[in-house]
């Protein structure tokens, strides 16, 4: 397991590096380098729970940082199809839930074992925090997901209209594969589901 986490925090950090190191650098490649630092910072922290056996706190972290890909892939693929779309305030409203989340058990469940351990009660708070966050997590990432098929689909239209041939860079086509792979997302998250009382 630390060897997956040490691999993917290097690979993470390698890509948010060179991506940001492009030239020119555009809106897009600012926003997958942001999503790459995160990704690297879920893996660090990994790796630092692991050293000081700290597994309750560091997975719940990491569960909720998985509330921001698909926010940031919405971004990134927003700055893909509309070139000329300025960032604005509104797009950070994306994270709110992923704030709440966290200052949530930062403020209540921070000596809880939210994820890690078994809910003794159907009455503990971590029973309903838990139960809340797997149901926005599978609704979000449903409303996502067609959300940006949908941007694909009408930058696929838009093209049809102006060009005879189109690559598979600019149709997108090479996200749908990686939008419909949600294989590791539900994966991940299934270990945790397992807490679940029943």
């Amino acid at each position: 397991m630390e060897a997956l986490l040490y691999i993917g925090l290097s690979q993470a950090s390698f890509a948010a590096f060179v991506t940001w190191s492009k030239h020119p650098r555009y809106r897009h490649d600012n926003i997958l380098t942001v999503w790459l630092l995160f990704i690297a910072l879920e893996m660090a922290i990994g790796l630092y729970g692991n050293m000081i056996y700290q597994f309750n706190t560091t997975l719940t972290i990491a569960l909720l940082l998985a509330l921001t890909y698909m926010p940031f892939m919405y971004l990134y693929v927003k700055s893909l199809v509309h070139e000329h779309v300025s960032f604005t305030t509104n797009d950070l409203l994306h994270f709110l839930p992923f704030i709440l989340f966290l200052l949530t058990y930062a403020t209540f469940l921070n000596d809880h074992a939210v994820f890690y351990k078994p809910v003794d009660s159907w009455h503990d708070l971590s029973f309903y925090y838990r139960s809340l966050y797997f149901i926005y997590f599978f609704a979000h990432v449903v409303w996502y997901s067609l959300a940006v098929l949908r941007m694909i689909r009408k930058h696929q239209e838009r093209l049809k209209e102006s060009y005879s041939y189109t690559s598979i860079s600019l149709t997108l086509n090479w996200l749908k594969f990686i939008l419909l792979d949600r294989k590791g997302v539900i994966a991940n998250s299934r270990e945790s589901l397992a807490f679940l009382p029943v």
